[in-house]
């Protein structure tokens, strides 16, 4: 599926932010705050700045991926491997229960 930040924003906004899994150290650009601060938020913005994705989760966090770092975004399982070498991270979210959109 290609990208755009419409069809994300359908997909992926109001839902909660399980993990962010990476493998590349190039993606991760500051650790102040943690990653994991986002972890159990929920998304509420999803905007493309230029070549970055932006994902805006609450308390006002924003999760950056630039994209010639991070390359192709794909929407896989929840859980999916992260293929080397062109993977480079994860976003897993919990599972939506139907009914509850």
């Amino acid at each position: 599926m290609s990208w755009s930040t419409s069809s994300a924003r359908k997909t992926h906004s109001r839902q909660k932010l399980e993990s962010v899994r990476i493998v590349s150290p190039f993606l991760l650009r500051t650790v102040d705050p943690p990653v994991e601060s986002a972890y159990g938020k929920t998304v509420t913005r999803l905007r493309r700045v230029g070549k970055r994705i932006a994902v805006g989760v609450e308390g006002d966090l924003w999760l950056v991926l630039h994209l010639m770092i991070a390359g192709r975004l794909h929407w896989r399982a929840r859980g999916a491997k992260v293929s080397k070498p062109r993977g480079v991270a994860a976003f897993d979210f919990f599972q939506r229960k139907p009914g509850f959109d």
